[in-house]
């Protein structure tokens, strides 16, 4: 298998790697560091009927299954390339689990989805290495409501809140969610509009309700937060002054995005950088964005869904 198989493999197989070039000043000098975070599903599946588990690799049982957890059918080309419970597949899953769920590197943090010191704390004080996944950790954070599951749900996926009763909105994949992905970071919100993270055709769906009191999103003060997971697109932006998020759906054929870091506590879009293309080549561009509408919602943009940015005209119509 190449190189490029086997790295869409862990990014979609095994978890969402976030990779960020980081350049430290340190005596005079200049060094490249490389932190990588990553959202796990670790183990492997036994059994086929409605009551499979899922297992780590010493056999203890984590949970149950469901059809949606089949990766046979949901990534085929990634089981076919790894191969579930192969000698590549247990090395992957050994090398995931030695990653630290979060990291602070003194002048910067760096987390999959949501640094919350909370979910920070539990993580560190469970890990007695510091960085280490073990059995009993993993065990534990597939416990559903567990401190541990609770925590590395918030670190893997972020701040996610129920919308109101009578409200929803359609996902990129057609499917009808109650609850949405929020800017955990966002400095003044004061609606489930303000946070949601919701393409804009469905962002009226969203209501400009007030959020409840028990809102755990708050801005970042101290150092400056990295972040992937949200697959972000078009030309990179900030976050907040003090969050950057590097995801630009490199494993979907979008770009690999970098940030250039260099000491500063309040981030600049201008350190960007697209495979090596800077951000003022970058606002040179002119994409095409391609929308899906559904038939059978007639002019309901709840319902529509992007199919992708084009650099030209004919690149958005062979699509």
């Amino acid at each position: 298998m190449s190189g490029h198989g086997i790295l869409r493999a862990q990014r979609q197989l095994l978890g969402a790697v976030l990779l960020i070039h980081v350049r430290v000043r340190k005596v005079g000098r200049h060094r490249l560091r490389s932190a990588r975070l990553q959202s796990v599903d670790l183990g492997r599946t036994v059994g086929t009927g409605p009551h499979r588990s899922f297992h780590g690799f010493d056999d203890l049982p984590v949970r149950e299954l469901s059809a949606k957890d089949d990766l046979s059918k949901r990534r085929p080309s990634n089981c076919s390339q790894v191969g579930e419970g192969s000698d590549l597949h247990r090395e992957l899953v050994e090398w995931f689990k030695s990653l630290p769920p979060m990291l602070d590197l003194g002048g910067i943090r760096v987390v999959h989805a949501w640094w919350h010191q909370p979910h920070v704390d539990l993580v560190a004080s469970r890990l007695p290495s510091g960085r280490v996944i073990d059995e009993y950790f993993l065990h534990a954070a597939y416990v559903k409501g567990s401190p541990e599951w609770g925590a590395m749900e918030g670190l893997t996926k972020g701040l996610e809140v129920r919308l109101p009763v009578g409200y929803s909105f359609v996902d990129h994949s057609n499917v009808e969610r109650g609850e949405v992905r929020t800017k955990w970071w966002h400095e003044a919100p004061k609606s489930y509009r303000d946070v949601a993270i919701v393409g804009d055709a469905q962002h009226h769906c969203v209501p400009d309700h007030p959020l409840p009191d028990d809102y755990a999103g708050a801005p970042v003060t101290g150092t400056p937060v990295f972040i992937g997971h949200y697959w972000m697109s078009g030309i990179p932006e900030l976050q907040s002054p003090r969050v950057a998020c590097v995801d630009y759906s490199a494993a979907k054929d979008g770009p690999l995005v970098a940030y250039r870091w260099d000491g500063e506590v309040e981030l600049d879009a201008a350190n960007f950088v697209e495979a090596g293309r800077t951000r003022n080549q970058l606002e040179n561009k002119m994409p095409y964005v391609v929308l899906v509408d559904d038939n059978y919602h007639h002019m309901d943009s709840c319902y529509r869904g992007r199919g992708g940015e084009f650099a030209t005209a004919e690149e958005a119509v062979a699509r």
